[in-house]
């Protein structure tokens, strides 16, 4: 039993030998895919991202170039961001960021902007090639891109957009170089033929016109033609509304026709501005009827004609041009007050002759934006009235820098938590995870494979010794008449070739089989070793419990 232990005793040490080799590259492999693991990030650019606008987020007030308030209440802010326009529905009940869309715009993100139906028509000048390019975008809705036809817009957007009274009108050049001229009402697209009256022949310069006078009250395009004569077209969404006036001896007589035709039979008496007074004016007889008074004296007036029988007056409450706002809303001849707009104006700050300012009613409710506040009002109730400023965006704003701060915390977090789905990722996404994972496959796969080979042959020698024992095999007791080196060591062990006898049905039978000795007891001839016969195939096997 002695020899037996130390046999095993020597074996067991032969094997942690001969594992080192295999252990300490697997070991030191190991760390490194471990060390590989705890340092993947993949969602470090995330999480960089996330904090990178969590910090921006409250410095992006200052690039909101308007503000709008949608016709649900919500609040719409247009800002400037990488090269568009950026906009952002607020919601300030909740001060949360509702939906964000982009408008393709050139590098003067100047944008035109028109109430419609349930939501607001944008006109911008594409970046790229200068095509004029609409949105519309609705609450709860996907920005819309309406369906244009390729009109080109040489210069600034202002010579070839104009938007009055929920109409929005583009003036370009089509891709043969004509002059295209387009009207948007209600989302319908309508094209206006500048050729269409006889008068007009060999076309070669058209451009929106822009009245010191009459500009609120006269939408229109300028035509020249090669013989150098020139005309007016009046424009409205309605066919029978659109004149063209030829050229008179200066333009105050030019304008002054096309308005007459434009309120021929209709209410002859606008607001006009006289002497920096409201005055009433008659379109007809070119003659200042009256004054018009004010609750309070109105210092730098300014007309914006919002509806056909409407008139918004902003001005100051004094000769200080930067003293508060006041305003109000006229009917078109100034004879009544509808609605007192200065309590709502009083803490705004707005420029109303900024090319951000924007005025439109759209059925009762008034809507004003601008470039530092937006106001709707409800005029047949003005108590009812939102507003949207910079204070409250800037809430919302904090609020989603909040949730994102929140959202890299939960990212870094989960980053650092061992998980499955985690392992598998490093080793799907990162190089030196597929490196490691292929290195331990084979350090560990080849050994494994080696000793599931030594244990499927273990198993099938068993099998083949069980069946020649049950077909006929024998143990028998074999002498040992010789012993010669094979020259071949496993586990430091050589392995001998043993020339042994042994008897079998009185037939003394001669063999030779091989064995791993130990060095230190080795076997010696006249010794005595079990084997197992096969009489059938006449083979011996050396013999094992």
């Amino acid at each position: 039993m002695a020899k037996k232990q130390k046999n095993n005793t020597s074996f067991s040490k032969g094997w942690i030998f001969f594992s080192i080799p295999f252990l300490i590259p697997f070991i030191i492999i190991g760390f490194m895919f471990f060390k590989g693991y705890t340092e993947f990030q993949p969602e470090k650019e995330q999480i960089d991202q996330l904090i990178h606008e969590a910090e921006t987020l409250g410095e992006n007030v200052n690039e909101i170039l308007e503000y709008y308030i949608l016709p649900n209440g919500h609040g719409l802010t247009a800002r400037s961001t990488d090269g568009t326009i950026l906009l952002e529905e607020v919601d300030p009940d909740a001060n949360t960021i509702v939906q964000t869309e982009q408008l393709n715009s050139d590098i003067f993100m100047r944008s035109f902007v028109s109430y419609q139906k349930d939501g607001l028509v944008f006109i911008t000048k594409a970046d790229d090639n200068s095509i004029i390019k609409g949105y519309y975008y609705e609450s709860g809705k996907e920005l819309k891109e309406l369906d244009i036809p390729e009109i080109h817009a040489d210069g600034y957007l202002e010579s070839h957009v104009l938007s009055h009274q929920g109409t929005i009108y583009l003036l370009g050049k089509k891709g043969d170089g004509s002059f295209s001229l387009y009207s948007i009402h209600e989302l319908q697209l309508e094209e206006i033929n500048l050729t269409e009256n006889e008068q007009i022949v060999d076309l070669v310069d058209a451009k929106l016109y822009y009245s010191s006078t009459f500009t609120d009250l006269l939408p229109a395009v300028e035509l020249s033609l090669y013989d150098q004569s020139q005309f007016m077209l009046t424009l409205s969404p309605k066919a029978e509304e659109r004149f063209l006036i030829p050229e008179a001896m200066s333009f105050w007589e030019t304008e002054e026709e096309a308005v007459s035709q434009l309120y021929q039979g209709k209410e002859s008496t606008v607001i006009r501005i006289a002497d920096n007074q409201l005055v009433q004016y008659d379109i007809h007889t070119h003659t200042v009827q009256n004054e018009i008074p004010t609750p309070e004296p109105i210092y730098y007036p300014s007309l914006f004609q919002i509806d056909t029988n409407l008139t918004l007056v902003i001005g100051r409450e004094s000769v200080d041009e930067s003293s508060a706002l006041i305003g109000y809303v006229f009917n078109q001849s100034g004879e009544e007050l509808v609605v007192d707009l200065t309590e709502r104006l009083q803490e705004q700050s707005f420029d109303y002759n900024n090319d951000a300012f924007f005025a439109q009613v759209t059925e009762e409710e008034l809507y004003i934006a601008s470039d530092r506040a937006a106001i709707s009002v409800n005029l047949a109730d003005p108590s009812v009235s939102e507003w949207l400023t910079p204070e409250l965006v800037e809430k919302s704003y904090l609020s989603l820098a909040e949730e994102k701060q929140q959202q890299a915390e939960k990212l870094t977090q989960d980053s650092d938590t061992f998980s499955k789905d985690r392992l598998l990722q490093y080793i799907r996404e990162d190089s030196a995870g597929q490196t490691f994972t292929i290195i331990i496959t084979f350090w560990v796969g080849i050994p494994l494979l080696i000793m599931i080979i030594i244990f499927i042959i273990s198993k099938l020698s068993k099998w083949k010794r069980k069946r020649i024992l049950n077909n006929g095999g024998i143990k028998v007791q074999a002498k040992i008449m010789q012993i010669n080196q094979t020259g071949t060591y496993i586990n430091e062990q050589p392995q001998v070739r043993m020339k042994v006898q042994f008897t079998y049905q009185h037939d003394l039978i001669q063999r030779e089989v091989k064995q791993v000795v130990s060095l230190l007891y080795p076997p010696r001839p006249g010794d005595f070793v079990d084997l197992l016969y096969d009489p059938r195939s006449g083979k011996v096997y050396l013999w094992r419990d």
